[in-house]
């Protein structure tokens, strides 16, 4: 599982980064200088901080050996600039002296995979160790630019407020089959009293039969189209047999459930966190961009003709 923060990939998406390398990015070690580490076995330093060239390597896959030469390059060339800001940023949480522990990563990884996960890989563990640390610096850094006034969330709401409304919702049992003869037959058993629950416990096909064909809530348009026949139905109303791509179904109506429209006060701080989001990213990019400007870059050219 490869950079899913998104503190990983700092250019646009499917934006194409060249790297100026002979021309911006500050190339001032060439093929005879190391940091010591010994001539290529690294492939450039930020700072000092040497990044390896197995890390480059191990960035690109095996799959960019296919490319042709000059998708090749570009490629790497955007890999390595990556590596180059992730370091800068890594170098500056060092400087402020952040840190994720141990305990901090096993609760992340619990969100992740749950409390019953298997053993992890420890690279993997290192990875989203940087991941966090990265994000944690970023946030730190530029948390006195992230407040949000009350006007702003206001103005947001007034201009949105469709979006945070709540439509209304249905609450349905189903039963299901593969064609529309037994879909017939079910019918009639539940015509004759036949007890709908048990009716899809015994024969429909979908996986909610285990619970009695109950579905969760959904409202108009959310589920195919055959679904929305349910709005039309009174509480406890059993519907005819309906056609879908998926099969025959007969629909129970159990509660309908009306729409809400928000108060300001109920979603203020959905809304908050959402434009606080917003301003992030966008601070964010900014302050990468001259963190990188400031950075010290050495490049080592002989270990990038390697991977050409």
């Amino acid at each position: 599982m490869k950079r899913f923060s998104p503190m990983t990939r700092f250019s646009r998406p499917g934006h194409r980064v060249r790297l100026p390398l002979r021309a911006g990015l500050v190339v001032l070690c060439l093929a005879g200088c190391t940091p010591g580490t010994g001539g290529d076995e690294w492939v450039a330093t930020v700072n000092g901080r040497t990044i390896p060239l197995e890390a480059l390597e191990d960035s690109l896959g095996p799959a960019v050996g296919e490319a042709a030469a000059e998708e090749r390059e570009e490629i790497m060339l955007r890999e390595l600039e990556r590596l180059i800001r992730e370091e800068v940023v890594l170098g500056r949480a060092e400087e402020l002296g952040i840190e994720v522990t141990d305990e901090e990563i096993d609760a992340f990884l619990g969100r992740l995979f749950g409390e019953n996960r298997g053993p992890v890989d420890p690279s993997f563990r290192e990875e989203i160790q940087r991941e966090m640390v990265m994000d944690r610096t970023a946030v730190l850094e530029l948390a006195s630019e992230l407040e949000v006034p009350d006007s702003a969330v206001a103005f947001h709401f007034a201009e949105h407020r469709d979006r945070y409304a709540a439509p209304p919702q249905v609450q349905v049992r189903h039963i299901v089959v593969e064609d529309e003869k037994k879909a017939r037959w079910v019918l009639s058993e539940l015509r004759s009293g036949g007890d709908f629950e048990e009716l899809a416990r015994s024969h429909s096909l979908g996986p909610e039969a285990r619970h009695g064909g109950l579905l969760p809530a959904f409202s108009r348009g959310e589920l195919p189209e055959a679904f929305d026949r349910a709005f039309d139905l009174r509480p406890g109303e059993v519907s005819d047999v309906i056609e879908s791509p998926y099969g025959y179904h007969i629909f129970r109506l159990e509660e309908p459930i009306s729409g809400h429209e928000p108060k300001l006060e109920e979603v203020g701080e959905e809304i908050r966190s959402e434009l606080r989001e917003s301003r992030f990213t966008s601070l964010r990019d900014n302050w990468l961009r001259e963190l990188r400007r400031r950075a010290r870059i050495r490049i080592n050219e002989a270990a990038l003709e390697t991977l050409r």
